[in-house]
């Protein structure tokens, strides 16, 4: 069991976990294909990720900084986050690898990693 993180900077309201996870996975994407704009379109969640790849801190953890704007069932929300780099890199090589979503995000019940595994589909 993995169990890959993001750190919230800031965010305009409470976000649930999948939306954490869907967060993580744009901003593994993003740094795989070196993109710095990403929409995301899924059933419960939409909007836009955004990046510069610029280094941030929170506390004593840094990585890249992200944004995101998405209209998900919460309501529309503004999220900064950062990703550690290292994460991104061996989630990279896990989730090309065919590694299980449940390995990696264990803390996902069964309906939210299957709508996981679903969004892998879409970005591979």
């Amino acid at each position: 069991m993995r169990g890959f993180q993001m750190y919230v900077q800031s965010t305009s309201k409470p976000i649930k976990t999948i939306t954490h996870v869907r967060l993580f996975l744009a901003a593994m994407v993003m740094q795989a294909r070196k993109q710095q704009r990403l929409d995301l379109k899924q059933d419960d969640c939409e909007g836009r990720v955004t990046t510069t790849f610029e280094s941030a801190n929170i506390g004593g953890i840094a990585g890249t900084l992200y944004e995101a704007e998405l209209d998900a069932e919460e309501g529309s929300t503004h999220v900064t986050f950062i990703v550690r780099e290292i994460d991104l890199d061996e989630a990279i090589v896990l989730i090309t690898s065919g590694a299980s979503m449940i390995d990696l995000f264990p803390y996902l019940d069964e309906g939210e990693t299957e709508a996981v595994e679903d969004d892998r589909m879409q970005w591979n």
